[in-house]
This record gives C-alpha cells, sequence and structure tokens, in this order.
C-alpha cells in the first residue's frame, strides 16, 4: 500500500521582539551589511540582516494529511469514481501544534536581480554560557557589474556585551558538514568551527533561485554546532 503525506494546512500567530539587530540593540545605530556600497544598486543579491537575536512568542499549528490509495478500508473514504477497492483512499489526519515562549529569533534580507553561484552561511545565538552573544558569517561568489567576472566575498559579525564586532577580512575553509572561519578586525582575531553529521542526515532542502526557477539547490541544518 503506498502511503504518502501532504501538509495541507499551516496556520501561526506569534509576536516578535527585536533585542539587537545589525550594530546595536533597540535605539543604537544600525548597520548596512555591505556599508555604503549598500546605497548604490550596483552589487546583487543585496543582504541585510534585520535582527541578530530577538525572542518570539506564540505558537504554529500544523496540520498532515496522510493518503494511502487503492485500500479497502477506510478512516475517512473518498470516491475515485468506481465502488472497488482501487477508487478508494484512505487517509488520517494528523495535528501538531508547538507553543513557544520567548524562543530565540534571526532574522535577514535578500533581494537583487541575481544570485550568487555558491556560497556559505552559518548562524547562531543561543550559546547558554554567553546569553548576550550573536554570530553571523557568510561567504558567496558573486558577479561584478559591468564586467560580469566574479569574485569571493565573505564577513564575520559579532555582537558580544554591548559590542558590535565586524571582521571585514575573511578566509575560510569550507565543505558540508565542516566550516572553518578565520576573520580580523583591529586588535581582534576570531576562528569559527561549525560542523554537523557529514551524512547529511539533519539536512533540509533549501529552493534558492536559479536560471530554471526555483529549485531545491542548497542544503541548511538546524543540528550544527558552533564554536
Amino acid at each position: 500500500r503506498r502511503m504518502t503525506t501532504t501538509v495541507t494546512t499551516v496556520d501561526y500567530d506569534f509576536s516578535i521582539e527585536s533585542l539587537v539587530g545589525w550594530g546595536g540593540g533597540y535605539g543604537d545605530r544600525q548597520y548596512s551589511v555591505a556599508g555604503w556600497l549598500s546605497a548604490l544598486p550596483l552589487f546583487d543579491p543585496h543582504y541585510q540582516v534585520l535582527i541578530s537575536r530577538g525572542v518570539a512568542s506564540g505558537y504554529v499549528h500544523v496540520s498532515k494529511k496522510s493518503i494511502a490509495a487503492g485500500s479497502s478500508t477506510s478512516s475517512g473514504e473518498k470516491a475515485q469514481g468506481g465502488d472497488d477497492d482501487e477508487g478508494k483512499e484512505e487517509y488520517t489526519v494528523t495535528e501538531r501544534r508547538f507553543d513557544f515562549n520567548n524562543a530565540a529569533v534571526y532574522l535577514e534580507k535578500n533581494w537583487g536581480g541575481t544570485f550568487p553561484t555558491r556560497w556559505w552561511w552559518m548562524q547562531a545565538n543561543t550559546f547558554s554560557s554567553v546569553p548576550s552573544l550573536s554570530v553571523t558569517s557568510t561567504g558567496a561568489i558573486r558577479a561584478l557589474p559591468i564586467t560580469g567576472q566574479q569574485e569571493e566575498v565573505a564577513l564575520v559579525g559579532i555582537h558580544w556585551d554591548g559590542q558590535f564586532l565586524p571582521f571585514p577580512f575573511v578566509s575560510w575553509s569550507v565543505r558540508w558538514g565542516s566550516w572553518v572561519i578565520r576573520g580580523t578586525y583591529k586588535e581582534y582575531v576570531v576562528t569559527l568551527l561549525g560542523r554537523c553529521d557529514k551524512e547529511g542526515e539533519s539536512a533540509v532542502p533549501v529552493r534558492c533561485p536559479t536560471p530554471d526557477g526555483m529549485q531545491d539547490a542548497a542544503l541548511e541544518t538546524y543540528s550544527g554546532e558552533l564554536r
């Protein structure tokens, strides 16, 4: 018996409070991730971190409908053009509700006419020993305007104890399951070590813009570790 699962409805109701944006808390100066170049419509895609550390409270409700075709018994039966068993479906509905209070939040946005050919990204803002710490790091290969040549760009941004430390000089060694990032800013030096299961068991496909439309062109995990 073939069983398929389809998410039929998702409804939610929650509020978000921003504690730290990109540059400081509420009332502090906020910065563009790419600096003053963000004001020029040249470098695609544009990228901006809106909330580095925030909290959300509310709920998310998910209703899943599991369908088994060709069943002789049913808990919720729908005729498909005949009285025999081949024309019936058995389905069950599973509902789950997730309630949360002051859950960790990170929020960013991308926009523009193109998308990087390759990129990596890491973010963490739930360090139990350092509650004020939020770390964001990303790198990509993007096309330059006019010439069309490609360049590599990267950044590390750290919010810690009321300070904002943007590391503009970054080197990296990245493959799925292992991220090693090093950055320098003034007298500061940072090394980030990220890891997750290399087999991709915790990986979630991410739909991304491609020349052929939105495709599952990347992987993301919520079960990684960042040091």
